[in-house]
């Protein structure tokens, strides 16, 4: 496995956020819970920027 470094950056831009904030909502099959993940977008991807630039996002398990 090959590793690259600062990749952390990379992921913290926008416009890495909005492109998988919108490959999301092409994914979800529930046309409601789209329409209001389009209808609160700025604040989702503001929400999802902050926990990122503090470092403070921890990734659940399953």
């Amino acid at each position: 496995m090959k590793r690259k470094s600062n990749l952390y950056q990379q992921i913290c831009k926008i416009e890495n956020i909005m492109a998988a904030y919108d490959e999301v909502c092409r994914n979800t099959r529930n046309k409601n819970r789209v329409n209001k993940y389009k209808e609160y977008r700025c604040i989702y991807i503001a929400r999802i920027y902050a926990l990122l630039e503090s470092k403070s996002y921890i990734p659940r398990t399953i």
